[in-house]
């Protein structure tokens, strides 16, 4: 898999599971537990994103 960084790379990862899977060189049981890991990964850079726009917007309420 590659490195997740960005919600970008974990298309990435997931399309190299598929790759994989594919390939053979995983099974489905293996791809699905590391799809969980994509998704936790996912969720995690949304709700990042979400605080931070959260942030700006009680900054710019702040100074009003």
């Amino acid at each position: 898999m590659p490195k997740m960084e960005t919600a970008a790379d974990a298309v990435k990862a997931s399309s190299a599971l598929v790759d994989a899977v594919a390939s053979g060189t995983i099974t489905p049981t293996e791809a699905g537990e590391l799809s969980k890991l994509v998704d936790g990964f996912t969720k995690a850079v949304e709700l990042h994103e979400i605080q931070q726009r959260l942030d700006k917007l009680e900054a710019a309420q702040g100074a009003k």
